[in-house]
């Protein structure tokens, strides 16, 4: 979802840039740490990355406070990566079953989606609720594929982050990649990205 369909990653890391100085931890450099954490549930990053040592409840004070600023930043600001709804709509067309996959809770699933009026775009829904396990972990695509009732291996993924793409792949999936956060000749190292795109514009579902 977010920098897939969503042209949002800049709100988040403004959130996460501001949560780390209300943490008085030492500051990160924004570019790189977008593509750390991209696609990796809140409650791995505060207690992997930033190595929180906080009780369940700590951490959850603090996932709630990151995504509250990011909510407050992007308010209003949101949209679509060009071209998504329209490729949504021809994906349809062709009976295709279409889920969406995402490290975010809850409340900026709803947030985000209503944004961009697509709360009711998609066959299923799993987020960090649903999986025990977050990217580069397979358990999100492969919890995705069994609730649309589909095979791994029939199932292709777009995907913007080196943590998703490495999902894929140890979920046995292809991706589409999208050029928002790494470079098409990143994007081409990896065997299972069949396609790199830099948005949804002319793409025909039927040719992938």
């Amino acid at each position: 979802m977010d920098g897939t369909i969503l042209d949002n990653m800049r709100f988040h890391t403004d959130a996460w840039m501001r949560t780390i100085g209300d943490l008085a931890l030492p500051k990160r450099d924004p570019v790189e740490w977008e593509r750390l954490t991209s696609g990796v549930p809140n409650r791995e990053i505060f207690r992997g990355l930033l190595a929180l040592d906080l009780d369940d409840a700590g951490i959850e004070y603090w996932v709630q406070h990151k995504e509250r600023l990011y909510r407050e930043v992007s308010i209003g600001l949101l949209v679509e990566v060009p071209g998504f709804s329209g490729f949504l709509n021809r994906a349809r067309t062709l009976d295709l079953r279409i889920g969406l996959a995402t490290g975010a809770g809850a409340q900026n699933i709803a947030f985000n989606l209503e944004a961009l009026g697509l709360i009711d775009a998609f066959d299923t829904i799993v987020g960090a609720a649903d999986v025990v396990r977050g990217k580069p972990d397979p358990e999100i695509f492969l919890t995705s594929a069994a609730r649309l009732e589909v095979q791994p291996d029939e199932v292709l993924v777009f995907e913007d982050a080196p943590m998703g793409i490495e999902s894929a792949r140890a979920a046995g999936m292809d991706v589409v990649g999208i050029a928002t956060m790494m470079t098409t000749l990143e994007l081409v190292g990896y065997d299972n990205v069949r396609r790199v795109i830099d948005n949804f514009e002319d793409l025909d579902p039927s040719s992938l």
